[in-house]
């Protein structure tokens, strides 16, 4: 990997430990688990892994296994669906620009509500003679974090699944969409209708190319490459068909959409050179140092070799921070993508990103500016003395995984402020003391409803899927477990740092219950494929910067998520996680997804002015509420209220949120939305939220909000506490 420091000197990146190639641990899941085999989504359309396999729950792909499996899946910047009711089934494939995007309710609204890019436009189709509607099926083959190949079969039961077929693998970012032809005559076509088609010799001999220029106005390129001893076919233009092959092929046909720009600037050459070439896979490694980190994605080729030259499409967050080797490799083609600004093509067979300034210093408390002063900490201790005697079992023991998490982590704050603000042994103890009692039922797997291990997918989820697909926000389709096991994680923290520090650096807690929890992060956030019972980094997405929320539910705009700043606390969980275990790997792992996330969330759900990432009538919302692959909507799931949108991006406020939410954003957010005393017209605990958020810019008037005579608890999230509001405000300044 590349050679990087903090300090612009030189570290051998081939020396520091991988964090991505050891598994946290290969034991099967506890006993309190119980197997389910039952899961109401099969795993019938991968046929060649192993029932064992763990598969991806949470990635690009989903759609191709889910529902009919003719939604999109988006690569990016190319759109790909399997278009089986037309006339002749294929893969399409479409790309949108910004001036087709569809904005709403109210287009004309300012800002407007939501931007999609419209689907189903199939600018071109794979296809083949041989397909027909009711015969033609797909199967999915190597599935991946980031990749999977996608099979369009003629007829199994004519040919069987060997033959006969179009494999298209499918990478994220990839600059051409290719499909390997096996004895089948290729049929190109488009939904447009073609007003140009010229023929240019090939990239190299035996090669084709064709310029595609469709009734759009927009030009595509079409590269063809026979395999060695294989007829190369020619094609003739069929109106109402399109470009049919004169005979049954084997080999590759690619195609690339023509930047338009790139083509006054005579940059179609670099799709020339790169035409030929394709990843099958991608392997990252990646690795810190001090408060330096990077991350590499590695190009493989069809038979896992090098992939020089390969032609991928960068996001934005990506080109910030290449490396000088990947930079390089930048080439200007530039398009699209449907809710992350512009991606640019990249050559070379690896990209190398670097973060600097790493959260090595982001632990328990706000550090960095000062203590809480004598006054605000006598203040804190009685506020916390009083909220202490409040019912933990009462506030903890519910049906929702979620909602008890986030009661567990205000607990576990409580006794982390008696112990290290309020340094009071005593108050620490009880607080302690409560906190673990109520937890056992969670840790022995007795709580209603419990987990269970599910064998089809590989993963831990609510047995209350039994009755109810949507139980605890779809927990059992793999919804939102960043959100809901980050909350335990956290907790887990908190109580072995505080038996470390009460019992000279031990705790039973940890020698009874570290592989609970890291069930819990392995379900999440396994970093090797070297684990057998849970797939590698279920949430995270390397590529995007962030997680996606959405489990095994098809959906016509693709993945999203809806909390970006629980995304964050997952990851902020995991690094507390690993530096009480004394877990480097771990914490580093985390440090580094946490630092993917700040560079993403600012660039693309955190929305300063002259962001240039969304359309300028979508920027005033300053977040997109829910932001999917292919929409960005300033709304919630759970309510259409400004307090409930923007908080959903807020909660919960911990030492990482000043971290990573930019006072500057944080400010403009205000005045946008609850300057002027229109914060105090939100209802119940999303003031308390939007307050806290407060001082991240203006500290001071936060403090005075939490210690007004006004001030009454239905302010408070159950998640939430005023100690830890006055603390974390204090911290921030405030009280002084």
């Amino acid at each position: 990997m590349s050679n990087f420091d903090s300090q612009g000197g030189r570290i051998n990146h081939n020396e520091l430990v991988n964090l991505f190639g050891e598994p946290i641990s290969t034991k099967p899941p506890g006993r309190q688990f119980s197997s389910f085999s039952e899961h109401p989504v099969p795993r019938s359309f991968f046929p060649k892994t192993s029932s064992k396999e763990p598969l991806p729950t949470n990635k690009f792909y989903s759609n191709l296994f889910l529902g009919n499996q003719t939604q999109g899946v988006w690569t990016l910047p190319y759109t790909i669906w399997w278009n089986k009711t037309s006339r002749v089934p294929g893969l399409s494939v479409s790309h949108t620009e910004q001036h087709q995007f569809i904005a709403g309710p109210v287009p004309s609204a300012d800002p407007y509500q939501y931007y999609i890019s419209p689907i189903g436009i199939a600018s071109i189709t794979f296809s083949a003679k041989e397909f027909a509607e009711g015969y033609s099926t797909i199967s999915l083959t190597n599935p991946h974090s980031r990749s999977v190949n996608l099979n369009l079969h003629a007829n199994t039961d004519r040919y069987g699944p060997v033959g006969h077929k179009i494999t298209f693998p499918l990478v994220q970012g990839i600059g051409f969409v290719t499909g390997r032809y096996d004895q089948l005559t290729p049929i190109i076509s488009s939904s447009f209708e073609f007003v140009e088609i010229e023929a240019f010799p090939g990239p190299y001999g035996g090669a084709q190319k064709w310029k595609l220029g469709l009734s759009d106005g927009r030009m595509w390129l079409l590269y063809v490459f026979p395999v060695a001893g294989s007829e190369s076919p020619e094609f003739t233009y069929n109106p109402g068909e399109g470009l049919v092959g004169s005979c049954e092929f084997t080999g590759v046909i690619q195609i690339a959409k023509a930047d338009a720009e790139g083509q006054k600037c005579g940059l179609e050459e670099i799709t020339d050179l790169a035409a030929g070439v394709y990843p099958a896979t991608v392997e990252m490694t990646g690795g810190v140092a001090g408060d330096v980190g990077s991350y590499k994605f590695e190009y493989k080729g069809w038979r896992d070799e090098e992939c020089k030259g390969a032609l991928m499409y960068a996001l934005p967050h990506h080109i910030a921070s290449f490396d000088d080797n990947t930079a390089r490799g930048r080439t200007g083609l530039k398009l699209q993508s449907p809710t992350k600004g512009l991606m640019e093509a990249v050559r070379g067979n690896s990209w190398t990103m670097v973060e600097r300034n790493l959260p090595t210093n982001v632990t328990w408390l706000v550090t960095g500016r000062q203590r809480p002063n004598r006054h605000a900490v006598e203040l804190i201790e009685r506020t916390l003395v009083s909220e202490i005697k409040s019912n933990i079992v009462g506030e903890t023991n519910l049906n929702s995984m979620y909602f008890s998490g986030k009661a567990f982590a205000k607990w576990a704050q409580f006794a982390l402020l008696a112990h290290d603000v309020v340094k009071k042994e005593n108050l620490t103890q009880e607080a302690l003391g409560k906190l673990t009692t109520a937890l056992d039922p969670y840790v022995n797997n007795r709580q209603n409803p419990p987990l269970v291990y599910d064998e089809t997918w590989k993963g831990l989820i609510t047995s209350a899927i039994k009755q109810d697909r949507m139980a605890d926000f779809g927990n059992g389709m793999y919804n939102d477990h960043h959100f809901h096991y980050g909350y335990f994680v956290y907790t887990a923290a908190v109580i072995v740092h505080l038996e470390q520090s009460l019992n000279k650096g031990k705790s039973l807690w940890l020698e009874r219950n570290r592989d609970w929890v890291n069930f819990l992060i392995r379900d999440v956030a396994n970093p090797s494929t070297l684990d057998p019972y849970f797939p590698e980094s279920r949430s995270f997405d390397w590529f995007h910067g962030h997680s996606w929320a959405k489990g095994l539910f098809e959906s016509a705009d693709g993945k999203d998520q809806e909390s970006s700043s629980e995304d964050m606390n997952y990851g902020y969980s995991q690094k507390l996680w690993g530096i009480v275990t004394g877990d480097k790997s771990m914490e580093a792992r985390a440090d580094l997804m946490l630092s993917v996330m700040k560079r993403s969330f600012n660039q693309y759900f955190l929305l300063k002015k002259g962001n240039r990432n969304h359309p300028p009538g979508f920027i005033k919302n300053k977040v997109p509420g829910i932001l999917f692959e292919n929409k960005a909507d300033h709304t919630t799931y759970f309510g259409h209220v400004n307090e409930r949108i923007q908080g959903i991006h807020m909660i919960p406020i911990t030492p990482i949120s000043p971290w990573y939410r930019d006072p500057v954003f944080c400010r403009e957010e205000w005045e946008t939305w609850f300057s002027n005393g229109r914060v105090n017209k939100n209802e119940g605990g999303w003031n308390g939220i939007l307050q806290a958020n407060r001082a991240i810019f203006d500290p001071k008037g936060s403090w005075m909000f939490f210690t007004s005579n006004d001030f009454v608890n239905e302010y408070l999230d159950p998640g939430a506490s005023k100690s830890w509001y006055l603390a974390l405000v204090a911290g921030l300044g405030g009280a002084d």
